[in-house]
């Protein structure tokens, strides 16, 4: 299995892609190429023609939770899809069912800016709760349960539910695992619902506790000292081989996994293999 990170906060030293405070990855696994978000506009698909890759050929989008910053990039895919997929199947599309709900922060649109259904010609959507298996290793993980009492207790924003506005919990968020020789491989966009309450999860369905790296957003951005330290050490008891954190992952929070565990940076045009 390979990830390609096509966007992210940052580029890497002498790596020559554009970057923005967002998160899309390419993922490929034998025959299954999956996009896991869009970002925040048509950066992913600008990396991805330096990088060479097909977006057209795309079999699955992945939406890790309906914020702006992993879902406005979705018009461009779509025209890139309408001028440029020579194959007649649809993309299929899957989400939790609130993705596409309105999320809005400080008066400012904080969720999807398109309504889903003028792109029906182009995708095949799947909303669902539920985990899915996607095939060849990867599983769709649904609606994170959310265990831990040190992450995913907060609201940020509010979202439209029915005709009112309430607090948001971004009960959307979620996550991606592929089921490799050596253990689980987590892919995580933004990690609201808690990476520690993820991993868990991913672990849980796939009835394994062996686990060699955590790729994406860990939502620790001026987390609590009880997040952070609750993290590094669950972190520490999976003796991971790698992690990789990026997105949503401040510089504090970074040195601080350092300290005992094997991070390595990331930045778009990253690319990452696994048996």
């Amino acid at each position: 299995m390979k990830i390609t990170l096509l966007v992210d906060n940052q580029t890497l030293v002498d790596q020559y892609f554009l970057a923005e405070p967002a998160f899309s990855a390419w993922i490929e696994s034998s025959d299954t190429k999956l996009l896991f978000d869009t970002g925040y506009s048509d950066v992913f698909l600008e990396n991805a023609r330096r990088l060479k890759l097909e977006i057209s050929e795309l079999d699955i989008l992945v939406f890790s939770h309906g914020h702006s910053d992993h879902t406005w990039g979705l018009p461009a895919l779509a025209e890139h899809l309408r001028q440029n997929r020579r194959r007649p199947d649809r993309v299929k599309l899957i989400a939790h069912p609130e993705a596409f709900f309105e999320k809005g922060l400080d008066g400012e649109v904080y969720g999807v800016n398109f309504d889903i259904e003028e792109f029906k010609d182009v995708f095949d959507v799947v909303l669902t709760k539920i985990p899915i298996s996607l095939g060849n290793g990867l599983t769709y993980l649904g609606e994170i349960p959310r265990k831990n009492d040190f992450e995913g207790k907060f609201a940020i924003g509010r979202t439209l539910q029915g005709k009112n506005w309430v607090k948001d919990f971004i009960l959307d968020d979620t996550a991606l695992a592929y089921a490799g020789e050596e253990g689980l491989v987590i892919i995580s966009g933004c990690s609201h619902s808690g990476i520690v309450n993820i991993v868990e999860h991913a672990m849980s369905l796939n009835k394994t506790t062996r686990v060699v790296d955590v790729v994406g957003g860990l939502h620790l951005q001026k987390p609590s000292r009880e997040q952070l330290e609750g993290t590094v050490s669950f972190f520490e008891s999976l003796n991971l081989k790698q992690l990789h954190a990026s997105h949503c992952t401040d510089l504090a929070s970074k040195c601080r996994l350092m300290q005992s565990l094997p991070l390595t940076e990331i930045g778009s045009g990253s690319v990452l293999e696994y048996r």
